[in-house]
């Protein structure tokens, strides 16, 4: 229906390239959540180098990130569309979803059970790769949005601070059935007072 309404509607497909290159919803954009990271910093470890492992949002270098968006044919009006290959792909979906509303975009949604629910239900793939005209992005940051670790230690001794519960989301396991991958990734170490909620919904 969305697709139907006449709405400035992008639809965004944060699934790997590979992946959306062997089939995608039509007209939708493709783009990586790593794409909106800093860089790592000189003194980390070598493998947070690699794409992905850095997760802090890149917001030094805000018209670079406006540039991107509007590359995307993203404004702060256009509601937004975002799907994933669902458990499969980890949460990548909700972590652009939050950056967008960060970012200021007031219409942003998932697509609830990622590509394969899509395809389950009768949706149509393409292999069609369709670039959008660009458009002026103008980031209004929505500070409360996120958290940073500077100020997270200071509310869990503030009893007073707003502040209900820290959601632990890191992988708790995983096995070979799910992820294609043998290792077993054991969340180690959290805050005293968080709740893992992986995968409970």
């Amino acid at each position: 229906r969305l697709l139907e309404s006449g709405l400035d509607l992008v639809i965004l497909d944060v699934r790997i390239s590979s992946e959306f290159e062997r089939g995608h919803i039509e007209g939708a954009q493709s783009t990586q959540w790593f794409e909106w990271c800093s860089k790592a910093p000189p003194t980390a470890k070598s493998e947070l180098f690699e794409a992905g492992y850095w997760g802090n949002l890149q917001s030094e270098d805000l018209e670079s990130v406006e540039r991107q968006l509007g590359k995307l044919g993203i404004t702060s009006n256009t509601t937004v569309v975002v799907y994933s290959g669902g458990l499969s792909s980890k949460g990548r979906d909700g972590r652009v979803a939050w950056m967008l509303l960060y970012f200021g975009l007031q219409d942003v949604r998932i697509l609830d059970g990622g590509f394969s629910s899509w395809l389950s239900a009768g949706g149509k793939q393409s292999l069609n790769i369709v670039s959008l005209p660009p458009k002026e992005m103008k980031i209004v940051l929505q500070p409360a949005r996120r958290s940073q670790y500077s100020s997270i230690p200071g509310r869990l001794l503030n009893s007073k601070a707003k502040f209900s519960t820290i959601n632990h989301a890191k992988v708790v396991c995983h096995d070979r059935s799910t992820y294609g991958s043998s290792a077993i990734s054991m969340a180690m170490g959290n805050f005293s007072t968080a709740r893992n909620s992986w995968n409970c919904w």
